[in-house]
């Protein structure tokens, strides 16, 4: 028997079934601390009809009275936590440094292709990965991953790996010198905090959950043009200072050190 003195709900769906949980047996539950991170909130999910993302949005207000604090995952989430409910703080998703470093060989970042990781579904915008390579003929595209819009990626220089482990993950991407993500919307994506870690230029496009991480180390974007018109001019020196950036903003802001002791301040309160 489980007899937690925390509970903590990720995802909107846990969010919203582990407040009402509280709310219905709030006597059992009264001496029990709840923590709420959205990790990307589901009324920002744009593949779904605006009512149905109002009717989240609604239900995240009302569960928002609740007395439940929200952690959000970044700052970007931390703007739309906020607005819901005054009770949330955030703390930044974060990478493990060490680990990635046991990856890195004489050989990392040499390779001339880009990659990007994750499900391939309406949220990751597919359809722009598949324009971008379509208009750089002459460059790799790899989709590290796999899902039910795979048939949107038929440009001819895209490689679709299917799904791989984390250790594989890294061992293929390690050469890469680029990194594209072309989300509609994101949480804080890992996948851009262990890119940016392992130095590669990075080109993500401008929405909540890229923008805010994106600071002088990286390329964001807003469509096809916009990507072409950065990843032509981009110079090797400035090549050079991203990589740099990249690397120290993700020590200095995302180690595992740093989200250890930022959640040990947060639980050690309740």
């Amino acid at each position: 028997m489980i007899s937690p003195d925390i509970v903590h709900l990720n995802s909107s769906k846990a969010g919203a079934l582990g407040r009402i949980l509280k709310f219905m047996h709030s006597r059992k539950y009264k001496n029990l601390d709840f923590y709420y991170t959205p990790h990307g909130y589901a009324f920002l999910m744009l593949d779904e009809p605006k009512i149905k993302r109002n009717i989240y949005y609604f239900i995240e207000k009302i569960l928002g009275i609740l007395n439940t604090e929200t952690i959000a995952c970044g700052k970007g989430e931390f703007v739309y936590a906020n607005k819901i409910s005054h009770n949330s703080i955030f703390i930044n998703n974060c990478v493990d440094i060490n680990y990635l470093d046991t990856f890195k060989t004489n050989k990392i970042n040499t390779v001339d292709t880009f990659y990007t990781i994750g499900r391939i579904i309406p949220q990751k915008n597919p359809e722009l990965f598949n324009k971008i390579a379509l208009s750089n003929p002459n460059y790799k595209f790899v989709w590290i991953g796999d899902g039910p819009d795979r048939n949107k990626l038929n440009s001819n220089n895209i490689e679709i790996t299917g799904w791989l482990s984390h250790k594989e993950v890294l061992e293929q991407i390690i050469n890469y010198k680029y990194f594209i993500l072309c989300s509609k919307w994101e949480g804080l994506p890992l996948s851009l905090l262990e890119s940016m870690s392992l130095g590669k230029i990075c080109f993500v496009s401008n929405v909540n959950g890229n923008k805010e991480v994106i600071n002088n180390d990286g390329i964001l974007f807003n469509d096809l043009n916009e990507f072409n018109d950065n990843f032509n001019s981009l110079l090797d020196e400035t090549k050079k200072e991203f990589s740099n950036n990249a690397i120290k903003d993700i020590k200095d802001n995302y180690s595992i050190d740093q989200f250890i002791f930022n959640y040990k301040k947060v639980y050690e309160k309740s």
